[in-house]
């Protein structure tokens, strides 16, 4: 196993940065010192959280303001923590999420980040990524003009919070104490140089009243944003589809009517070429031919959306003994992205040769998509699919003291997530009686006449493109209704949760006072999902379909927290441990008891501080994976037949799914140099075992291929001796062409995956007399990840991976790192942000370049009246408008990675802030 061969570069890299200040918008706030709270990780109070042996990053809204970043999904995309998220989820790699944003700590999934709002848990979202992954949507959580700061802990804190702190805990806090009023409006445009389309528009305001007993603050946001399609961008797309509109006929003997047609091959279809964005090209050997169809341009890159999100807190002092506080969260997302014109028919009709519009005159088998172009402009007439997110939060918090040295907090909180999406496509049965002449809904296939009265045909050659009504090719209104199907979807999370926490003074050391944390929680979780009678059915040509499933489970856990102060002492410093366990028991039959120790040592200056945690930590299988049979579409590569096709991979459910677990140590060191300067450095490593995953549909393919291949069969030999018995009852077939149409694959739990690195983070700043300038740094580079999809198996490298093949990990560039310099004056400031992605490589053995992208940013403060206070900014992201490097894997046809790079180019905005 060696991770140091290519990474002599990049040590260099990562040290050139530390040294010189290259980071991010991410810096601690060491000076800021507060009253005793309850900080992330722990649940005793303290008085900041720099008394935490664990590293965290905390982001204010001040670096974000001066990052140009205005969502979550911004922020999480350049964290350099943060790798393999889905956050500019695109219409067709990333088909069950656009709209949505998630977390990806350390690489280790988009579930195994704990996601908290003001300490408290939230529902996952309803959507799925096509990995079968759930998460928290951070885009339905609260108002980015009521987050407070965000503080990310970056370690395993399952003895703290249970399930899912595997990689580590994001927590949102609201801006409880504001008093006044705020209001921000921020436009943002894509300026580059295909496209000045896309835009983002966006409308805040936060109230806030304080009194000496009572508290109240609610915000709102309104965002709207124009989409932007695959066509309004210059990449290096393979979107081409052997699936067209008219599309390619395998005729089961000699036509009639076009006697060089290729007997049991793949013939274009002759009107192919008339048809908008349609072309003839080769098909295989033996003269076949395919009328192709580029459905690239329909593609949404990024959705269209509009959000709506309002968020309120009220807190009331009864008395020292009790405090009131109510949380409620109101979110509404509403997407729409444009697909192909319509999907491909994976069943592979036989058309028979009777049909009115066949121009062969011979049965034989069809490959087409039911609606096309046609003679319209490309793009239009494409599916357009919806997605409506609605969540609700609900908390209620009774907290106080029980007696001098002890306090309470009760509290419940609920939330729900629900989802309502339509997919647009044809039913098959339908589809089957439509090519027999029996389409429409009036018509009976049992006393009928094909093609007669109100039995209709429906015509899928070239021959309908210039048919006019009362022809027998002419597909009617009626028949086109007939055959799609629109498929609503429902589907809703809940999760609610009692918490009970009691924490206070042990006794006096000569250290210091030892403190204890003792509480429950009970935590109830449903799913449900309601599908059309298609999907249900499985009867979509395409999507296949999702039957109608519900699961639930309940889970009750006990936890304890010590704080145990060891060493005061004027000559070597302090020194303080952190021992926590926590037991959970699910209702699903099984359990799991972690604890977790972390060290802090501060020296007598306080100049010099050093930390290291060491715990256990798991992640539950999810509803989903336990009790969900689940079908996504994915790019998939046959070799035996040489295609590039769009097949429905369908995971079974698992209900002896075992928890993943997980220990994890790190280790840090801060120094502050002086007021000015301070550097962070911190190592990391994380051993994951029974990760949860499932089998790789690409990787199935090319196995039952390469063992086809290797015995001479081919796509129509495969029901014969020896092919038949070399088949995977895995994969469907069709049994004349070969051509994949379905996968099954299992949920299991792997064996194992490992990853380590560092984490670096730098700030400084100098005052002069031509004003402040500032220098900051935030790294992270990855040392290994190593992974075992099974156990005594091989061990998968990925790290400096782009993983295409590996259902265990996203993209892992090595090296991430951000870069803010800043300048301020007076009214005046400015702010430089350089971001860098290290090169990876992929499974062909290509590299994916690395990329540096530059943002830019100029304000103005200024005041109108006595009390308020004003900010105009302008700014530009990406100024440079880098293309994302191309990537030359077949199974992302966008041409770049869309879950590292960002294809949007560079994007000018402005922002108004006025605060009273």
């Amino acid at each position: 196993m060696n991770h140091y061969k290519k990474n002599g570069p990049r040590w260099l890299i990562f040290c050139w940065m530390t040294f010189f200040g290259l980071g991010s918008q991410v810096a601690l706030a060491e000076d800021q010192m507060i009253e005793e709270v309850v900080v992330t990780g722990s649940y005793i109070k303290k008085k900041s959280q720099l008394d935490s042996a664990s590293p965290i990053t905390n982001i204010g809204q001040a670096e974000m303001d001066n990052a140009g970043i205005f969502t979550s999904q911004e922020l999480f995309r350049w964290l350099p923590s943060n790798t393999g998220s889905e956050n500019q989820a695109d219409a067709l790699t990333q088909g069950g999420t656009p709209g949505t944003a998630n977390v990806n700590l350390r690489g280790l999934g988009l579930g195994s980040t704990l996601i908290l709002l003001n300490n408290r848990r939230q529902t996952i979202s309803s959507a799925v990524a096509n990995r079968g992954e759930t998460f928290v949507d951070l885009n339905s959580l609260v108002p980015m003009i009521m987050v407070e700061n965000i503080e990310i802990l970056k370690d395993g804190a399952a003895a703290i919070y249970g399930s899912d702190a595997v990689a580590g805990v994001v927590n949102y806090k609201t801006r409880d104490n504001f008093d006044g009023f705020e209001i921000r409006m921020n436009y943002t445009q894509a300026n580059n140089s295909e496209s000045d389309d896309h835009n983002d528009q966006e409308i805040s305001m936060l109230f806030g009243s304080q009194s000496d007993d009572t508290s109240i603050v609610v915000g709102a946001k309104y965002f709207e944003r124009t989409g932007l399609t695959v066509g309004e961008r210059d990449l290096d797309t393979k979107t081409v589809s052997s699936f067209g509109q008219p599309g390619s006929f395998l005729p089961l003997g000699p036509s009639p009517l076009i006697p060089d047609a290729v007997v049991g091959g793949w013939n274009a279809d002759p009107n192919c070429a008339a048809a908008t964005g349609s072309f003839v090209g080769p098909g295989g050997a033996g003269g076949q031919t395919f009328c192709y169809f580029d459905f690239g341009p329909s593609f949404n890159l990024v959705p269209d959306e509009k959000r709506i999100q309002t968020y309120a807190v009220i807190e009331h002092s009864v008395s020292d003994r009790l405090n009131i506080r109510s949380e409620i969260g109101f979110a509404r997302n509403e997407i729409s992205g444009g697909y192909s014109p319509s999907y491909p028919n994976l069943n592979f009709p036989r058309i028979p040769a009777s049909h009115p519009g066949n121009p062969f005159g011979v049965v034989g088998v069809a490959r087409y998509r039911a609606l096309g172009d046609g003679l319209g402009e490309a793009g239009e007439g494409r599916v357009v699919n919806s997605a409506d997110h609605e969540t609700f939060r609900f908390v209620l918090n009774l907290s106080g003291a029980i007696t001098d040295s002890w306090d309470y907090d009760l509290a419940y909180s609920w939330s729900e997530n629900k989802l309502n999406t339509t997919a647009g496509d044809q039913s098959g049965s339908r589809m089957d009686l439509a090519l027999a002449g029996f389409g429409g809904d009036k018509c009976s296939a049992l006393s009928g006449t094909a093609g007669v009265g109100d039995c209709l045909y429906y015509n899928p050659f070239g021959t309908a493109l210039g048919a006019q009504p009362g022809d027998a090719t002419y597909n009617t209104p009626e028949v086109l209704s007939f055959i799609n199907s629109v498929n609503p979807t429902y589907t809703t999370s809940d999760l609610s949760v009692i918490d009970f926490v009691v924490s206070g003074e042990l006794f006096d050391m000569s250290a210091g006072t030892v403190s204890l944390a003792v509480g429950y929680q009970y935590r109830e979780e449903t799913r449900d999902s309601r599908t059309s009678d298609d999907a249900n059915r499985e009867d979509l040509v395409f999507l296949i379909g999702n039957k109608s499933q519900k699961a639930d489970r309940d889970v009750n856990a006990f936890f304890a927290e010590l704080y145990v102060p060891l060493i005061d002492n004027n000559e070597i410093g302090t020194l303080e441990a952190q021992l926590a366990v926590r037991y959970e028991d699910y209702s699903t039959d099984y359990d799991s008891t972690d604890p977790k120790i972390g060290l802090l040592w501060r020296s007598p200056s306080e100049t010099w501080s050093a930390r290291a945690t060491f715990g256990s930590s798991f992640r539950a299988p999810t509803l989903f994976q336990q009790f969900i049979q689940a079908t996504s579409l994915n790019a998939t590569f046959d070799p035996l037949t040489g295609s590039l096709v769009f097949l429905g991979q369908t995971a079974s459910p698992n209900a002896d799914l075992e928890p993943e677990e997980a220990d994890t140590y790190t280790m840090g060191v801060t120094w502050r140099a002086t007021d000015n300067l301070t550097m962070s450095l911190d190592y990391w490593n994380v051993s994951y075992e029974n990760r949860l995953s499932s089998q790789n549909g690409q990787t199935l393919i090319v196995a039952e291929s390469t063992a086809l291949l290797g015995a001479g069969c081919t796509g129509g030999t495969l029901n014969t001796e020896p092919c038949a018995s070399l088949r995977n009852e895995q994969i469907v077939r069709d049994p004349l062409t070969g051509t994949p149409l379905r996968i099954f694959v299992d949920r299991f739990n792997a064996a194992e995956a490992e990853t380590d690195g560092v984490d670096l983070e730098v700030s400084y700043s100098m005052d002069t007399d031509f004003g402040t300038f500032g220098v900051s740094n935030q790294s992270t580079f990855i040392n290994s990840y190593d992974l075992k999809a099974i156990k005594g198996g091989p061990t998968i490298e990925g790290a400096g991976q782009r993983n295409e093949s590996n259902t265990l990990a996203n993209p892992i560039p090595e090296l991430r790192s951000n870069t803010n310099f800043s300048w301020y004056q007076n009214s005046h400031s400015v702010n430089l942000v350089a971001r860098y992605i290290d090169e990876y490589e992929e499974d062909a053995g290509t590299t994916v370049d690395d990329w540096w992208v530059f943002d830019a940013q100029y304000n103005f403060n200024f005041s109108v009246m006595d009390d308020d206070d004003a900010t105009i900014t302008l700014g530009a992201l990406n100024i440079t408008d880098e293309e994302p490097p191309s990537v030359a894997g077949g199974d992302n046809e966008f041409g770049y990675d869309t879950k590292t790079h960002d294809a949007r180019g560079r994007m000018l905005y402005a922002r108004f802030i006025y605060t009273l």
